[in-house]
């Protein structure tokens, strides 16, 4: 009888058991007697960088998207071979995605879908606020049951993306962990319903690759990842957070009146609009400082948000700024070994310390790893931490601007 290569691993125990042996061997020691993990650090956030470098580049992209998150929640959740069980992990895991998305989407909006049991259901609607989200998906206690309905799911999807506007971007981002569905119709017209809605259907498969979930993405212009194991999970849903390159009539351009309000610390101590409004605030403290819609002169406690009263979208200026980088993404830098570096400059440039670091005036040589990054405009020469923080934190090269 043929082994399952599936499930069984070259040890004694299961595959997805492997990642607990030897984790030690990422440990090193430096020259100064400390331990560290930079290489395994150094490791993971390369893979994530070269997953999001796959669609940097100069196409069209949205400033505002509309995105809802479904998860699956049915039984077949309940399987261990990701640790502890799968729904331990995606809830584990969506909280880091949410956090992400809205760091590089400020001025977006995502909502929260749950399917099991045949139906689909709203964990949380269509919002701006990071914090109301993270309050949703703490306080929701899924238990997984049942088969899920991907169609239902669709369909609830669909009831709310279609009354968004068209200026920005209509997408659904599934984590599917089940080889089956439940549904009550024809799919394939659900799939060409949303395909003439323009709303575009990613599939994060858990277990495998299912034909109904390839067909749902290819028909809609979204992607279909199978997921390995928890670190290629967390990878492939955080390359999510990168809005995704636009397809032609996929918007319409529309110019958006948005409000710039001032933090306001002498205010009455009310509540505010958008607290008022909601069955579970997130604020629940009455505070006198705010920021007042520029139109009607409602508070409100947090921004980006959309004014309850007169629908005026606020936001402040670094909002703007984060949401622009997308378009002009700062190119990938060259690596290069440093030894290389230094044996060829002369000795009059590296100077007592050697050759340092544009960005930080550390000396290249302590880099751990031997690699240095150059700049392809102005050559200038960036270690792993600042070429991290330049294509990820900062989006513009230090020493282009300075020149």
């Amino acid at each position: 009888m043929a082994e399952n290569t599936s499930t069984t691993g070259s040890g004694n125990g299961a595959r997805w058991e492997e990642g607990l042996e030897e984790t030690w061997r990422a440990v090193q020691e430096s020259a100064d007697g400390t331990l560290s993990v930079a290489a395994m650090i150094e490791d993971r956030r390369r893979h994530l960088r070269r997953l999001r470098g796959d669609v940097l580049g100069s196409v069209k992209r949205g400033m505002m998207r509309n995105l809802l998150v479904v998860a699956d929640a049915s039984q077949s959740m309940h399987d261990i071979d990701m640790r502890p069980t799968r729904m331990a992990c995606v809830l584990e895991t969506l909280p880091h995605f949410i956090r992400d998305f809205f760091s590089q989407n400020p001025i977006s909006n995502v909502g929260l879908l749950e399917t099991h049991d045949g139906r689909a259901y709203t964990m949380s609607g269509l919002s701006g606020s990071c914090a109301r989200q993270l309050q949703a998906i703490s306080q929701r206690k899924i238990i997984p049951s049942g088969e899920p309905s991907l169609q239902n799911v669709l369909l609830r999807a669909q009831q709310i993306l279609g009354t968004a506007p068209a200026h920005a971007s209509r997408e659904v981002l599934i984590v599917y962990g089940s080889l089956s569905t439940c549904d009550p119709g024809d799919i394939l017209d659900t799939i060409q319903a949303l395909k003439n809605s323009r709303i575009k259907c990613s599939v994060i498969h858990l277990a495998a690759a299912v034909h109904i979930c390839e067909t749902l993405s290819r028909e809609t212009g979204g992607r279909h990842v199978v997921a390995l194991d928890e670190a290629h999970f967390k990878d492939v849903l955080l390359s999510f957070s990168v809005p995704p390159p636009g397809a032609a009539g996929s918007t319409v351009p529309t110019l958006l009146p948005m409000g710039f309000p001032k933090l306001e610390t002498n205010g009455d101590g009310g509540p505010c609009v958008c607290c008022k409004l909601d069955s579970e605030p997130v604020c629940k403290v009455f505070s006198p400082s705010g920021y007042h819609c520029p139109r009607c002169k409602s508070k409100h406690c947090d921004l980006p948000t959309e004014c309850r009263v007169c629908g005026l979208h606020l936001v402040s200026a670094p909002h703007i700024a984060r949401s622009y980088h997308h378009l002009f993404p700062v190119a990938p830098f060259e690596e290069v070994k440093t030894h290389v570096i230094e044996e060829a400059a002369p000795s009059s440039t590296s100077g007592l310390l050697g050759i340092v670091c544009d960005g930080c005036d550390v000396p290249l040589s302590k880099n751990r790893s031997d690699v240095s990054y150059r700049c392809p405009k102005c050559s200038g020469l960036f270690c792993f931490e600042c070429d991290t923080s330049i294509h990820e934190i900062i989006y513009n090269c230090p020493k282009c601007i300075a020149v």
